[in-house]
């Protein structure tokens, strides 16, 4: 379960880099 969070913690923070990544491109 604990791997599961973070896992998904971890993807959507890329997610969130990903968009200000794109804003800023």
């Amino acid at each position: 379960m604990k791997t599961h969070t973070i896992s998904v913690l971890v993807e959507n923070e890329f997610g969130v880099l990903a968009r200000v990544a794109s804003m800023f491109a």
